[in-house]
Parts: C-alpha cells; sequence; structure tokens
C-alpha cells in the first residue's frame, strides 16, 4: 500500500491527469473518487480520452473499454468512509481496487480531524496511508500548492499546503506545472498568443525507490 501524492496549480490538470492514469490502469480495478466534480463530468472526460485513443469506437465501446473503473462522487468524506466505499467496490467489482484515486487531496482533508489545517492535512494523509496499507492498493491524489509558487516554474516540495506531513507521509510526490503559464516580470503572460500547446512537465520530487529529480514531459 503506497501514496502517490501529486503537487499542482489551479487549472494545471490535475484531474485530467488522473482520467489519463485511470485510462492507462485499465487492466486494473480502479476507484475513482471524485470530491469535486460529478459522476458524470469524470466520466465524460474518461469517455472522450477512450476516444481519443479509439476514433473508430462508440460509447458502448468506450464503456466496455472502462469497466474497471469505478467513478464515486462523494461530496465529503470522513476517516472511515474511504474503507467503506473500498468494501461496497469489492462487492460491486468482485474484487478490490488495485488503485484509488482521490480528487482532491484538499477536500479529503476537510473532513479530518483536526484544529488546524496543517492538524487536518496531516490526519488525512496518514489516514490515506493507513488505508492504502491495510486494503494493499495505491492512492494517488492531487494536491494544491501555495499561492506563492510561480505560474509556469518548477514546483519544490515547500510549495506544497501543509507540506511537512505530505512530503513524510507519501511515498512518491510528483509535481505538475505547464511552462507556458510563466509570466513575464511584470506579471504578463508570456504566452501572450493564448491558446495552450498542453505541454505539461511532471517532476519527481520524492521516490521510496529512486529516481528522485527526473522531469517528464507530458503532452
Amino acid at each position: 500500500g503506497q501514496v502517490v501524492v501529486a503537487l499542482a496549480k489551479t487549472g494545471a490538470g490535475k484531474t485530467l491527469w488522473l482520467c489519463n492514469l485511470a485510462y492507462n490502469m485499465r487492466q486494473h480495478r480502479v476507484l475513482f473518487i471524485s470530491l469535486e466534480m460529478t459522476r458524470e463530468e469524470v466520466y465524460d472526460r474518461l469517455r472522450r480520452i477512450y476516444l481519443f485513443h479509439h476514433p473508430r469506437a462508440s460509447d458502448t465501446d468506450a464503456e466496455r473499454g472502462m469497466a474497471n473503473v469505478f467513478v464515486c462522487d462523494e461530496n465529503r468524506l470522513g476517516e472511515k468512509d474511504i474503507a467503506v466505499l473500498v468494501s461496497e467496490f469489492s462487492v460491486e467489482a468482485e474484487g478490490p481496487p488495485d488503485v484509488v484515486f482521490v480528487d482532491y487531496l484538499g477536500y479529503f482533508a476537510r473532513g479530518a480531524r483536526g484544529n488546524s489545517p496543517y492538524e487536518k492535512a496531516s490526519n488525512a494523509v496518514m489516514q490515506l496511508k493507513a488505508d492504502a496499507k491495510a486494503g494493499r492498493f495505491v492512492v494517488i491524489s492531487p494536491s494544491q500548492v501555495n499561492r506563492g509558487a510561480k505560474e509556469g516554474k518548477a514546483i519544490d516540495v515547500d510549495d506544497a499546503r501543509d507540506a511537512g506531513p505530505i512530503e513524510e507521509t507519501a511515498d512518491f510526490l510528483v509535481a505538475l506545472y505547464r511552462p507556458e503559464d510563466a509570466l513575464n516580470l511584470d506579471g504578463s503572460p508570456i504566452n501572450i498568443g493564448g491558446g495552450s500547446n498542453g505541454k505539461v512537465k511532471l517532476s519527481l520530487l520524492k521516490s521510496r525507490h529512486g529516481g528522485k529529480g527526473k522531469v517528464f514531459n507530458l503532452q
């Protein structure tokens, strides 16, 4: 049971990244817990990703192709709720999940114990770790960075909100950022022409299995 946390600014494509992961992991049993979007919104993204890779497929083909991906759109979860959802998933999918996506960590932390945001974040990520170990699955959850993180620039561990417990508990820590979002010194956008080239960089900030510091180019 391991926990992967992805740091990103608002609008960096956290949910879309998870949807692409779900597509690529569709041969495994996947539980997608969406605390921000509805099931319909998440599934529409999954469907479009499937049809992008299989342009001749029908909507029925896409539904069958993503049959191992179960989407739950709870608004707020307490400490024991993920274990309950995993139990329900195991009955519905005739087996436990291999991967659990929690979109996203900040929303999950709102339902955690604690008298401060730091305590809530600490208890939330520790609970995810406990659930992952107990269920022997991988948890992947994005987390927003502080507003001080510069647009379009590489994200550091210290940019994470309540960075301490996240860095200590996560087995893998990655960062997502779009270079085209970078600003000039006067605050004006470098990408004056507008539109998106779709390029995203993923940097490996922490890894239990080595490779720290590697940067991957995504499209």
